[in-house]
C-alpha cells in the first residue's frame, strides 16, 4: 500500500477550468477527464452531462491515448486516459481545448431526447443510484411515496424543459488530473476548508422499484460546520464511532436488536457535505432498522474511549485505501479538486486522523448529532404498481 507522505499535488484553475498535477509512485502518466458543472449539480444538469457532454470528452480523450471509462460508486463521470508521455507544461492548454469542445450548449432534438432516456435509465440501474437521484431531484411540496418509472420520466422531462432555456442554464466547467510520476513530500500544514453544505433533502422519501430484491436504505445527514482539516478528521471519527458499519454504537444496537439486518456502509460525500448511511435490510425488517437509526440519533450517546480508538483504525484505513492505487488516488483528488478543497487535503487528513486527541474527537460529537437525518427506502413493488409523480405541483 502506498504511503501518504509519497504523495505531492499542486493545483491550477481559472473559471473554466481546473488542472491538478499529482505526483505518484507509478511512471506510467495518466489523464482523468472530467466535465461538469460546480458542485453541488442538480440531478437534471447531471443528466445532460451524462447523455450529452459525456460523450464529446470520451471522444477528446480517446485522440490523446488509450481511453476507458471512468468509474466512481458504478457511474461513469469521465475518461481514463492512459498517455504514452506526458509533458505538465501542456495539459493547462489541453484542459482548454477539452472546455472549447464541451462548453457549446447541447441542442435537443430526437437523438438528444433518446440519449437523455438511456442516460436517465442507467442512472436507476442500482437501488443506491435510483435512491440517490430520487432524494437530489425531490423538492418541497412533492410526494414522499413515488415510483422508478414515474421518476425516470420526470427527470427526462425537466432535462428536456433545460435543454430549451438559454446556454447559462446547463454550466459547463472541465476538471483534467493528471498523474506525474514520483515526487516529493506535501507540507504538513493543517489546511483550511470550505465544505459545502447540502441543500437540506425531505425528510423521508419512498420509491417503489420493480427491479429491487430488498429494500435499500439511505439515511442522510450533513457533515458539521469544520474549519480545518483536522477538525474534519474529529468529525469523521466521532460520526463513525456512533453510526459507522463497524463496531460503531449504531451498528450494536442494530445487530443485537434486528438481527437479521445491519448497517454496511456510511459514504462521506465531500462534494456534496454530507454522510450518506447505508443499509439492505429485508422489506420486513426495514421500518424497524430505520426506527433505530433515528433512535440512535436521538439518544445521541457520546461513544467512549474504546469506540473510538476503533473508528480511528476504520476511517484512517478507508483513507489509506482510497491512496493504494494511481486510480484511486486520482478519483480521491479530484473529489477533492472539484470540490474546492486544498490540494494536501489527503496528506493532511491522514495524519490528522492519526493524532487528532480523543477531547477533541468528543467535542465533535454534539455537532454531529445537531445534524437532522434525511430517510429514503427504497421498496420492492410489482411492475404494475404506479405510484404519484415527482412533478412540482402546479
Amino acid at each position: 500500500m502506498r504511503r501518504v507522505a509519497a504523495v505531492t499535488a499542486w493545483e491550477r484553475r481559472d473559471g473554466d477550468r481546473s488542472v491538478r498535477y499529482v505526483h505518484t509512485g507509478d511512471p506510467q502518466p495518466r489523464l482523468h477527464l472530467r466535465a461538469d458543472g460546480p458542485p453541488p449539480d442538480e440531478p437534471v444538469v447531471q443528466l445532460v452531462h451524462d447523455a450529452l457532454t459525456l460523450p464529446r470528452v470520451w471522444a477528446f480523450g480517446a485522440r490523446l491515448g488509450e481511453a476507458a471509462p471512468l468509474v466512481d460508486h458504478g457511474r461513469v463521470i469521465g475518461v481514463d486516459v492512459t498517455m504514452p508521455e506526458l509533458d505538465p507544461a501542456c495539459v493547462w492548454e489541453q484542459a482548454a481545448r477539452l472546455h472549447d469542445v464541451v462548453r457549446a450548449a447541447p441542442v435537443f432534438d430526437e437523438r438528444a431526447g433518446r440519449a437523455l432516456e438511456r442516460a436517465a435509465a442507467a442512472s436507476v440501474e442500482t437501488s443506491h443510484r435510483l435512491a440517490t437521484l430520487a432524494t437530489l431531484f425531490a423538492r418541497p411540496g412533492n410526494p414522499d411515496r413515488i415510483h422508478a418509472g414515474r421518476l425516470v420520466a420526470d427527470v427526462v422531462r425537466a432535462a428536456r424543459r433545460l435543454l430549451e432555456e438559454p446556454a447559462e442554464a446547463v454550466p459547463v466547467g472541465v476538471a483534467v488530473t493528471a498523474a506525474l510520476g514520483p515526487g516529493t513530500l506535501a507540507s504538513g500544514e493543517d489546511p483550511a476548508l470550505g465544505l459545502h453544505r447540502p441543500r437540506r433533502p425531505p425528510a423521508w422519501l419512498e420509491i417503489g422499484s420493480p427491479r429491487a430484491d430488498l429494500a435499500y436504505l439511505q439515511v442522510r445527514r450533513a457533515i458539521p460546520p469544520v474549519r480545518t482539516v483536522r477538525e474534519l478528521a474529529a468529525t469523521l471519527i466521532a460520526n463513525q464511532a456512533a453510526f459507522g458499519p463497524y463496531r460503531s454504537e449504531l451498528d450494536d444496537v442494530i445487530r443485537s436488536r434486528a438481527a437479521v439486518s445491519y448497517l454496511w456502509d456510511c459514504v462521506t460525500d465531500l462534494a456534496r457535505g454530507e454522510f450518506v448511511m447505508l443499509a439492505a435490510p429485508d422489506a420486513a425488517t426495514a421500518d424497524r432498522v430505520v426506527s433505530l437509526i433515528h433512535a440512535a440519533h436521538a439518544d445521541a450517546a457520546r461513544p467512549s474511549a474504546r469506540p473510538v480508538e476503533d473508528a480511528r483504525r476504520i476511517v484512517r484505513t478507508q483513507v489509506l485505501r482510497r491512496l493504494a492505487s494511481t486510480n484511486s488516488l486520482l478519483l480521491a483528488h479530484g473529489e477533492a479538486q472539484r470540490s474546492g478543497l486544498p490540494v494536501d487535503l489527503w496528506t493532511a487528513l491522514s495524519a490528522a486522523l492519526r493524532d487528532v486527541t480523543f477531547t477533541e474527537v468528543d467535542a465533535a460529537v454534539p455537532g454531529v448529532y445537531a445534524e437532522p437525518l434525511a430517510t429514503t427506502l427504497v421498496v420492492p413493488v410489482r411492475p404494475d404498481v404506479q405510484q404519484a409523480s415527482t412533478a412540482p405541483a402546479a
